[in-house]
């Protein structure tokens, strides 16, 4: 088969899928919501929302320690990613280890 061909082949492919999301029931994620009274409703969302932390820049906070390399520490603030600080910042303690827990400060 030649070059052009196999263009030419893609391209209807992609033509014949073009609509094919068209009649897709954008409704669908409102099908659950009556499930829920309004009280269950405030209930879950408060919960929720108490899952979420602000933290700001010169913060301290306690963490644990979950990863090492060469370079770094890796650790758990319970934020919604970890944190990397080097390996140079302990250089106080005599040794840093998996599952330690440590306090530091956001920047």
């Amino acid at each position: 088969m030649e070059e052009n061909q196999i263009v030419n082949q893609t391209a209807g492919m992609a033509e014949q899928h073009a609509g094919a999301h068209d009649d897709f029931d954008w409704s669908v994620d409102k099908r659950n919501v009556a499930a829920y009274s309004k009280d269950k409703q405030a209930e879950m969302e408060k919960l929720y929302d108490g899952t979420f932390k602000d933290i700001s820049e010169s913060e301290l906070l306690t963490g644990q320690v979950v990863g090492k390399t060469k370079t770094d520490v890796i650790i758990n603030i319970g934020f919604k990613s970890d944190g990397l600080v080097s390996l140079n910042e302990f250089r106080d303690l005599d040794e840093v280890k998996i599952g330690d827990e440590v306090e530091v400060m956001v920047v």
